[in-house]
C-alpha cells in the first residue's frame, strides 16, 4: 500500500469518528463551563468573544473599551502564571534536570516581561483616558478655519497635527526594522510585544487542563475557521493592513515553533505526532490558536 492511500485512510478514519459540527456546536455551548472550569483556551476565547460581542453591540464607550480590553490582557497573563508556578514546581520534583531549569527560566524571563507590559499597558491607558477626560480644551468645538485664523495658534495647531501623525505611525509602524527597538519592550501593541503575549498564552494551555480536537477533520476544520475569522478580525481592527498581516504572519511562524517545543517539552507529545496530520488533534493546535487569538488581539486597536 502506498503512502497516498495510508495517508487517505488514516483521514477518512479520522473524519468518520465524530460529526465535526455537532462537535464544533457541543464545543461552543460548553464554554463558559470550560472555561468555569479552568481551561484556559476556553477562558482566552471567552474574554476575546466577550470582547468582539460589546464591540458588536456598541454597548459601551471607546475609553471603557480600551481598559477593558487591557484588563482582558492582564487576567490572561495572571491566569497563566498562576497555573504554570504549581505545575511546573511538580515537574522540578518529579523530573529534575537541565531541560526543565532551562524551561523554567525561559518561562520566567516571558512571564516578567508579558505581566510587566500588561501592567505598565493597563496603568498608562486609565491614567491617560482620565487625563482627557478632565482636560477641555478652549478651542473645543470652533471650525477649523476659525483656528486658524488665529496667527499665534497656526504654529501650535500644525505642531498637534505633526505629533498624531507621528504617534499613530510609532504605534502602527510599516517599519519592520523598528518592531525590533528597545522601544518595542514597552510598548504594548509591537510585535515584540505580541510575541511574548503569545508564548504567554501557549505556555497557558499546556499548563492547564486542555480539550484538543476529538480527530484530524475535526482540528482542520477548527484551524481553517480561525484562521478565516483572525483575517476579517485583522482586517476590521488594525488601521494598518501591512502590519496587521506581518503581525499574522510572524505570530504564526512563532507560534507553530513553540507549538511545537512546548507540545514536546512540556505536552510530551510524540515529535512524529506533531510533524504528522494527528498535529490537528493535539494539544499543540490548541496552543497555537490560543497564543494566535491573545497576540492579534493585542496589537489590534483600542
Amino acid at each position: 500500500m502506498t503512502n497516498i492511500s495510508l495517508f487517505n485512510n488514516s483521514l477518512n478514519n479520522s473524519f468518520n469518528s465524530t460529526s465535526t459540527v455537532d462537535y464544533l456546536l457541543d464545543y461552543f455551548y460548553n464554554l463558559p463551563e470550560s472555561a468555569a472550569s479552568g481551561n484556559i483556551s476556553s477562558i482566552i476565547i471567552s474574554l476575546i468573544l466577550f470582547f468582539i460581542l460589546i464591540v458588536l453591540l456598541k454597548g459601551i464607550s471607546t475609553i471603557l473599551l480600551e481598559i477593558m480590553k487591557r484588563t482582558i490582557i492582564l487576567v490572561i497573563v495572571i491566569l497563566v502564571l498562576i497555573d504554570f508556578i504549581p505545575r511546573y514546581i511538580e515537574m522540578v520534583y518529579t523530573d529534575l534536570n537541565i531541560q526543565t531549569v532551562l524551561l523554567g527560566m525561559g518561562s520566567l524571563i516571558i512571564f516578567g516581561f508579558g505581566l510587566y507590559i500588561a501592567l505598565r499597558s493597563l496603568f498608562r491607558s486609565t491614567r491617560d483616558n482620565l487625563k482627557n477626560l478632565s482636560f477641555k480644551s478652549p478651542y473645543q468645538g470652533k471650525r477649523a478655519f476659525e483656528i486658524d485664523s488665529v496667527p499665534i495658534l497656526s504654529k501650535s495647531s500644525e505642531q498637534v497635527k505633526e505629533d498624531h501623525i507621528r504617534e499613530h505611525y510609532s504605534k502602527q509602524t510599516s517599519n519592520i526594522k523598528d518592531m525590533f527597538t528597545k522601544h518595542s519592550l514597552k510598548s504594548d501593541k509591537s510585535l515584540v510585544t505580541v510575541l511574548i503575549y503569545l508564548i504567554v498564552a501557549e505556555f497557558g494551555v499546556f499548563s492547564s487542563p486542555t480539550l484538543a480536537a476529538p480527530n484530524i477533520k475535526v482540528g482542520l476544520l477548527m484551524f481553517l475557521i480561525f484562521i478565516i475569522g483572525i483575517i476579517l478580525f485583522v482586517r476590521k481592527s488594525y488601521s494598518n493592513l501591512k502590519t496587521g498581516y506581518t503581525y499574522l504572519v510572524s505570530s504564526f511562524v512563532v507560534g507553530i515553533f513553540f507549538a511545537f517545543i512546548l507540545g514536546i517539552v512540556w505536552g510530551s507529545i510524540p515529535i512524529e505526532k506533531l510533524l504528522s496530520l494527528d498535529f490537528f488533534a493535539s494539544d499543540s493546535l490548541i496552543a497555537l490558536i490560543s497564543g494566535m487569538s491573545v497576540s492579534l488581539f493585542a496589537g489590534s486597536k483600542g
